[in-house]
C-alpha cells in the first residue's frame, strides 16, 4: 500500500468529517497513530516501505479540527474514543492497537480507558506511548 491513502476522510454519525491516512501494509497489523500539536494525517514513522516490511497497517488521524477533520465545538478528551470506533467500524476492525506521540498521548490512553468499558465490542485495544 505503501502511503497511497494519505488524505481520506469519512462522515462521522453527528456529520462531521474525520480526517485519516494509511500507510504500510493494508493486511498488516492495525495501529491508530495520534498526532502531536502540530501534527497531521501525515505523519507516519519513516518510510512507508519499513511498514509495508514490518507488517503494520498505520492509521494516522487527525483530531478534530486538524486538517481534514471538522472542529467539534466544546470537544472534550472523552469525546475522541467514539470517533474512533467509528473509523474502525468504516474500516472493518475487529482489532487494533492505538499509539500517540506527544500531545497524542492522552488521546491513546482516553481509547484504552474508555473503548473496552463502554463499547460492548469485541475489540482489544492497547495504548503504546512514544
Amino acid at each position: 500500500m505503501s502511503d497511497q491513502g494519505n488524505g481520506q476522510s469519512i462522515a462521522l454519525g453527528d456529520g462531521r468529517r474525520l480526517g485519516f491516512a494509511e500507510y504500510g501494509d493494508l493486511d498488516g497489523l492495525p495501529v491508530f497513530h495520534f498526532h502531536g500539536s502540530a501534527g497531521s494525517r501525515l505523519d507516519r514513522p519513516g518510510r512507508a516501505e519499513t511498514l509495508q516490511e514490518a507488517g503494520v497497517r498505520f492509521i494516522s488521524v487527525e483530531r478534530p479540527g486538524h486538517g481534514l477533520s471538522d472542529f467539534l465545538p466544546k470537544r472534550r478528551l472523552v469525546d475522541w474514543p467514539a470517533d474512533v470506533s467509528q473509523l474502525a467500524d468504516w474500516l472493518r476492525l475487529d482489532n487494533f492497537y492505538v499509539e500517540g506521540h506527544s500531545a497524542g498521548g492522552p488521546y491513546a490512553l482516553a481509547c484504552a480507558r474508555y473503548l473496552p468499558d463502554g463499547s460492548g465490542r469485541s475489540h482489544w485495544y492497547q495504548a503504546l506511548l512514544q
